[in-house]
């Protein structure tokens, strides 16, 4: 496959996107900041961060990470804000999503696919990204019981008796001077860039915590460190980091092995409560998975999950169709990290009835 990057013509292999094209080519770069003009690239693969956004086709700020290359495309650095309209890759414009419907489930990841499945009545799903099943679109709000939609160009609106958000979480990274420098990137980014056959640079460095480093490591063999890490070398990519002892590691790519961050947005607009965890925020559940907002339920990343299994789990027993919470429990234990807890929130505050175990 031919693309044009930047008015030169490149040769890439067929059914990447276009960020995962730019890797594979040696084009890093794919935006440069508004204020200073500091290089930009891939960093979280999943459309949450947009610094891998660029002009495609005459069209600017396009999520390259979410975007498949096809031939004879034209790719350009985005260099601050974009003079050609704003799009967001993702979503065919003439797909139509019902407006009424038993179960709403928001998310294609493994809870949502789980919940998908499990669920029972007239079923709709909708997620960011192309999924069996699913419909394509970007959910951006919630009013009085009905969800809005973002199809293609187009605003559509849902109702359900019952939605189950499935929306994952992902990790944030860690900031350290140069941090956004091209070529650093979270384990997922890096996971979805081998997904592709491309591999995240050539001498790898995996930096953060247990256990996510042995995970990230299980797919990626390369060297892992937890020392900080003080400075980034390089001006269009890492080309070496100093860690906080002094040491001086060369490497041209760092996966940030950290812990993920639930995302709360659409939790969060519904009105759902919230509970710290000790390390993060998640929303309000109980053992079936109802968050505070009545019919609203969560599953997933978003929960607390952090295997894919735990996220399956937690997607049937939203649906209703299993509740075993042990196994939940057994399963987030045997990954190394202790695992989120229904009701952790009732030390604090007294528990309705319907809300006991």
């Amino acid at each position: 496959m031919h693309l044009l990057w930047n008015g030169e013509e490149i040769e890439v292999p067929g059914g990447l996107t276009v960020a995962a094209a730019g890797y594979a080519a040696g084009r890093l770069v794919l935006q440069r900041s508004r204020s200073l003009r500091e290089p930009r690239g891939y960093f979280c693969g999943i459309g949450r961060c947009f610094s891998c956004a660029a002009v495609v086709d005459g069209v600017g700020r396009v999520l390259t990470c979410r975007e498949p290359a096809r031939e004879g495309m034209r790719v350009e650095v985005l260099d601050g804000d974009p003079e050609p309209p704003t799009s967001v890759a993702g979503s065919p414009a003439t797909q139509s999503i019902p407006s009424q419907c038993d179960v709403l489930v928001i998310g294609g990841g493994p809870a949502g696919r789980s919940a998908l499945q499990a669920s029972r009545g007239r079923v709709v799903g909708i997620t960011e990204s192309a999924s069996p099943g699913f419909h394509c679109g970007t959910v951006y709000g919630y009013f009085d019981g009905t969800w809005a939609v973002l199809v293609g160009d187009r605003s559509a609106q849902i109702t359900a008796k019952k939605t189950i958000l499935c929306t994952g979480s992902s990790e944030a990274g860690e900031p350290f001077p140069g941090w956004t420098r091209p070529g650093i990137m979270t384990a997922t980014g890096a996971r979805r860039l081998l997904a592709q056959g491309v591999k995240p640079g050539g001498r790898p460095l995996l930096h953060g915590v247990e256990p996510y480093l042995a995970w990230m490591a299980s797919v990626l063999p390369a060297p892992t460190e937890s020392t900080p890490i003080a400075a980034v070398e390089g001006r269009e990519r890492v080309e070496a980091v100093t860690l906080a002892d002094g040491r001086r590691v060369q490497t041209d790519a760092v996966i940030l092995c950290t812990p993920p961050e639930p995302h709360l947005e659409l939790a969060q607009l519904a009105g759902a409560e919230l509970f710290w965890t000790g390390d993060h925020h998640v929303p309000v559940f109980n053992r079936t998975l109802d968050t505070t907002v009545p019919g609203v339920f969560v599953a997933g990343g978003v929960a607390g999950a952090v295997t894919a299994r735990q996220a399956e789990m937690h997607g049937a027993i939203a649906a209703g169709a299993s509740g075993d919470w042990e196994a939940v429990l057994v399963e987030a234990r045997a990954a190394g990290v202790e695992p989120v807890e229904p009701m952790a929130w009732v030390a604090s505050r007294p528990t309705p009835s319907q809300w006991q175990r």
